[in-house]
């Protein structure tokens, strides 16, 4: 860079401020209850797509490599840094309000199908009591009738399609109850038994561990 030559400043992104740090309250405060909230928080999704766009469209980017912050303009590293600094700023803020409202998506999803599935279940169960109540008093035939009756529960919702987004559909878990987890699935809480070890040592009494002196070279320098 030549003597005397002007740094151009990093373009104002005081708009994009306000518009992320508003999309994160939104995302925070919006439920997501029914078809309709589903197809609002969507679209909103899809919007801070094209939001997170324009953030990086405003600073310098390298057209090979795509860096963020150096590009075409000349830059001294600080003020590559600065607007380096603001890009991650303004993304990270719509990025966060782009996973909040991802996650009430999936949240809703998950607790309608989990609703839909346990009066499904409970139809099924109802069902094959009465029929064992049939067939109990020599009704075979009508016991057999209530169980080929096709159910009344409702089929699962169509998740709503909204363009230009897609939240792929999966599995997911949490646990109920640790005490019954099988043992191939409990992870040793190592940092507190390197804890227990480097305090006591040889002393240490935990079952299933095995205490040993350990060997490190360390060196003094040279004077």
């Amino acid at each position: 860079m030549a003597d005397g030559e002007i740094i151009p400043a990093v373009p104002s992104s005081a708009e994009l401020k306000t518009e992320t740090s508003e999309a994160v309250e939104f995302a925070n405060e919006v439920a997501v209850i029914d078809d309709a909230t589903y197809e609002i928080v969507g679209e909103f999704i899809v919007g801070l797509k094209v939001v997170r766009k324009r953030i990086k469209s405003i600073f310098y980017n390298d057209p090979k490599t795509g860096e963020v912050g150096k590009g075409h303009v000349p830059l001294m590293h600080s003020a590559w840094k600065a607007g380096l600094n603001a890009y991650n700023s303004l993304d990270e803020q719509a990025k966060k309000a782009e996973e909040i409202a991802s996650d009430k998506l999936k949240t809703f999803i998950r607790e309608r199908d989990a609703a839909e599935a346990k009066k499904k279940t409970n139809e099924i169960e109802k069902r094959a009591q009465e029929a064992e109540a049939l067939a109990k008093v020599g009704k075979p035939a009508e016991a057999r009738r209530v169980i080929a009756r096709p159910l009344s529960v409702a089929p699962a919702s169509v998740r709503p399609k909204i363009a230009g987004l897609s939240i792929p559909e999966g599995w997911d878990f949490e646990i109920e109850d640790e005490a019954r987890l099988e043992r191939k699935y409990l992870v040793p809480d190592l940092k507190a038994i390197k804890k227990i070890v480097s305090a006591l040592g040889d002393k240490s009494a935990i079952p299933g561990v095995r205490v040993f002196k350990s060997h490190r070279l360390a060196g003094t320098g040279r004077r």
